[in-house]
């Protein structure tokens, strides 16, 4: 199991206790979040390091464009990866672990990454 697989299943189970009918959602959802911030960093970073080589090929356009696509993708793939049978595995070896992360833990992780792009978004100006 993965780390976004751990993930998903913590959000599942946290959330399932209040309510059931949208966990499935929020969970995905968290997931996709979590994983547009570390791919924002991961663009910033790279249109950081083509300014300072004064390379033009990545420039604030063509990261955006390239964000939005990728964006597109993951929301696709984790609509795939998460439904149905796979959902039903990740969840049942949750369970057999019975080890979730508790909700500080998976707020503080969405925070991180998202103050990273922040800075990483200062340094880009």
């Amino acid at each position: 199991m993965s780390y976004f697989d751990q993930l998903y299943s913590s959000v599942y189970l946290l959330i399932k206790l209040n309510k059931p009918k949208s966990a499935r959602r929020f969970a995905r959802n968290y997931v996709l979040i979590l994983k547009t911030g570390l791919i924002l960093c991961i663009l910033l970073f790279f249109m950081n390091f083509s300014q300072q080589m004064h390379l033009e090929f990545l420039s604030h356009k063509n990261v955006w464009t390239i964000f939005i696509l990728i964006f597109i993708i993951n929301i696709f793939n984790n609509w795939m990866y998460y439904n149905g049978k796979r959902h039903s595995i990740i969840i049942s070896k949750s369970i057999n672990r019975l080890r979730t992360k508790s909700l500080i833990y998976l707020v503080f992780i969405q925070l991180l990454v998202y103050m990273l792009v922040i800075i990483l978004r200062k340094a880009a100006i």
